[in-house]
């Protein structure tokens, strides 16, 4: 969304900048830069055009080209392992881990997801929606689906659980 290119690799994130430039700029952000940990699995620009990073030892979140850790305040483990990250239709943001939990974020609280909460365990590397209400998790040991709705309302209190299944 910012017009430039970005690249997650185990060295650190890099930008290119090529809109408005008299020549490509390649931007290199890490440990300098507040990332605690160069190995960067994902990233993902929310719909309020924050930017989330994944790395294998924690979630970090750009502010004025800056990373700051997030999470820890609320619940989320400093050092996991994170797969993948996804904003939902109603704005909880959903990060996959190494671990085989997903954790989910509704404003509040993060809220962990495992086989308790009605999730199969799966190393998640990778989420997507469809056009029925469902979100597809697709890991190491297969693929998952479970309704958005059961997410929105796990995020709100009104549930403990989701529906998922192994597909």
């Amino acid at each position: 969304p910012d017009g430039a290119l970005w690249f997650p690799t185990t060295a650190g994130l890099f930008r290119l900048d090529h809109e408005g430039q008299p020549a490509p700029q390649l931007h290199r952000y890490g440990k300098a830069d507040g990332l605690g940990d160069e190995r960067i699995r994902a990233i993902r620009w929310l719909f309020d055009g924050r930017l989330l990073v994944g790395t294998e030892s924690g979630l970090y979140e750009m502010r004025d080209e800056h990373f700051q850790r997030v999470g820890a305040d609320a619940g989320l483990p400093p050092d996991i392992d994170v797969t993948t990250i996804h904003q939902l239709p109603a704005g909880e943001i959903a990060v996959g881990t190494f671990s085989e939990q997903l954790f989910l974020f509704g404003g509040r609280r993060w809220i962990a997801l495992g086989p308790d909460q009605g999730l199969p365990r799966n190393a998640t590397f990778f989420m997507a929606e469809d056009d029925r209400g469902y979100l597809w998790l697709a890991g190491i040991r297969g693929i998952v689906r479970a309704p958005v709705k059961d997410f929105d309302r796990l995020a709100r209190g009104e549930t403990d659980r989701v529906r998922g299944e192994m597909i």
